[in-house]
């Protein structure tokens, strides 16, 4: 029995499957060059045609580096961005900003890691500061937003609800001898 995918009385299917075998033989495949882009940075990775698409590197002008995935020349999928300031975010880009799992760390020592989007931290994270401090919890546009849990290097904690920032509903300080409180906060204020 005939499938009818050789048969040359079927002629709209043959044109249809030679036409989509053609495409894929004429598509340009990635190729490695070197660049100098107009704006002055320097890209040196996979091409297609002018377009930077695939493994690359590229130093923007302002110093900045990005070593990783690139598509349509933004940086997408996964990558390693060193800031010009010094900080550095290695994890997951989706049209050229940090968007998904990710680690950043601050020029100034303090650190993130958990996800993100278009470059805010957002959703579950870490955030820790070299003296010891930490949050972990949830976040929103880059400040505690959710439910979260706040240690001191002391043992002292705060668990529980956070807006914009700031303690705000129910939860509970652990103080460095281990006692217990539970109350109310608003607006980063305990009022019960």
């Amino acid at each position: 029995m005939n499938c009818g995918c050789c048969d040359s009385s079927n002629k709209d299917f043959e044109t249809a499957h030679v036409d989509s075998f053609s495409s894929d033989f004429h598509h340009p495949m990635p190729t490695v060059e070197n660049t100098v882009v107009s704006d002055g940075a320097v890209y040196s990775g996979q091409m297609v045609g002018s377009i930077r698409q695939g493994q690359g590197t590229l130093k923007s002008k302002d110093g900045s580096y990005y070593k990783g995935q690139f598509v349509n020349n933004k940086y997408s999928g996964s990558g390693h961005l060193t800031y010009a300031d010094g900080a550095v975010y290695d994890g997951e880009f989706t049209d050229g900003k940090a968007t998904g799992q990710g680690t950043k760390i601050f020029s100034d020592g303090k650190q993130y890691t958990g996800q993100f989007s278009d470059d805010n931290m957002h959703g579950m994270g870490r955030f820790s500061w070299p003296d010891g401090r930490s949050y972990t919890g949830q976040y929103a546009i880059d400040v505690k937003h959710g439910t979260g849990k706040f240690e001191w290097p002391d043992g002292k904690k705060f668990e529980g609800q956070w807006r914009d920032g700031k303690q705000n509903g129910t939860g509970q300080t652990t103080d460095a001898q281990g006692n217990v409180s539970k109350g109310v906060w608003e607006n980063g204020k305990r009022t019960s």
